[in-house]
């Protein structure tokens, strides 16, 4: 039979051509802007199974890095910013310390934003995440530290040998602040300064006093907790 002088069998044929067509078309487009165009989709929460957290965009992209490091970290204006008008940030910790409470994984949130980190800053190589251990080992704290539950990154800036505190740190540090809203980020210490999202705007940035060394200090990398 034909319809309009075409063959039914070619019709089907041209109708499963053109699907393909616009499948391939449609399937090259990826949704994920280029890096500095603003937004950068991060899995939603649902997608895939629930995440846990509610953020899905970033809304500030990383600022150019500074021409100097800052003897401390110095928050960029987008983060200041968000410090003075930001909404408070549900901060979760980590609970009651038991070894045998530590997680074995990281959770799905904190794996999506080092993936989202390291795809954002090129010069990142190295994320350290899962440490079982007290929220302060030389402190004796009897709670979990955030590393033990699995929402902790550390990410170690590429500084050589007795050069801490550089710009990457920074621009990274400045970064996750600026958009901690949109990300779920409750925490993070960098080059003897700290930012905690939960608490009054005037006491979120506050000087970091229980570091002894270049690492406990975070002059060597960026801290950064999530809440779930």
């Amino acid at each position: 039979m034909t319809a309009g002088g075409i063959p039914a069998r070619d019709r089907l044929a041209l109708a499963i051509g053109g699907a393909v067509a616009a499948w391939l078309l449609l399937g090259s487009r990826s949704p994920r802007p280029n890096v500095g165009e603003g937004v950068y989709p991060v899995p939603a929460p649902g997608a895939g199974g629930p995440l846990g957290y509610q953020g899905s965009l970033y809304a500030v992209p990383p600022e150019p890095l500074a021409t100097a490091p800052h003897d401390v970290w110095q928050l960029s204006p987008e983060a200041q910013r968000a410090v003075d008008t930001a909404g408070s940030i549900r901060y979760v910790g980590g609970g009651p310390w038991n070894a045998a409470n530590c997680a074995r994984t990281m959770t799905p949130h904190a794996l999506d934003l080092g993936a989202l980190v390291r795809s954002m800053f090129p010069w990142v190589r190295t994320i350290g995440g899962l440490r079982c251990e007290p929220r302060h080992v030389w402190h004796g704290d009897d709670e979990l530290s955030i590393h033990a539950v699995g929402r902790a990154l550390d990410v170690m800036t590429p500084v050589p040998p007795q050069v801490y505190g550089g710009p990457q740190g920074e621009q990274l540090a400045n970064w996750a602040v600026a958009n901690a809203s949109a990300l779920g980020i409750q925490l993070v210490i960098w080059n003897r300064m700290s930012w905690q999202g939960n608490l009054r705007p005037a006491d979120r940035f506050a000087a970091y006093t229980a570091g002894r060394d270049v690492t406990t200090e975070h002059r060597n990398h960026v801290h950064v907790e999530v809440n779930s």
